[in-house]
């Protein structure tokens, strides 16, 4: 900013009015103030308009399966690409975290799963 250094050269009188170190302290505190508090605005209004523009996410938690990779287990036990799982290990999957934590909990035992396929369910 012009003048904020003070060891730079003389300056004149009619420039003083525009020189950094030559305000007063609540022009400085805000000439300051104004760098931090526009980024802090400017945060909010980008984050406003994310949701203004793409929404809310409308995806629901399921356990429908997006893709089967060819020879996995699951390819090997049927599964195909559409199927949900319903079950685990005899407890209710409503959400990926659900078979995420049935999966971990046989720690490498064989897993039971049924799942839906075409509103029927498999075992």
């Amino acid at each position: 900013m012009f003048g904020e250094n003070p060891d730079e050269q003389e300056i004149d009188e009619e420039e003083k009015s525009r020189s950094f170190a030559h305000k007063k302290v609540w022009q400085r505190f805000l000439i300051v103030l104004a760098g931090p508090l526009f980024n802090f605005l400017f945060s909010i209004f980008l984050f406003f308009m994310v949701f203004a523009l793409v929404g809310l996410p409308t995806s629901v938690d399921t356990t429908r399966i997006g893709k089967v990779t060819a020879g996995s287990p699951a390819e090997k036990a049927g599964v195909l690409a559409g199927d949900i799982i319903r079950e685990i290990n005899g407890h209710r999957a409503g959400s990926w975290m659900d078979v995420l934590t049935g999966v971990k909990s046989s720690e490498g035992r064989e897993v039971e799963v049924k799942l839906e396929r075409g509103g029927e369910w498999l075992f």
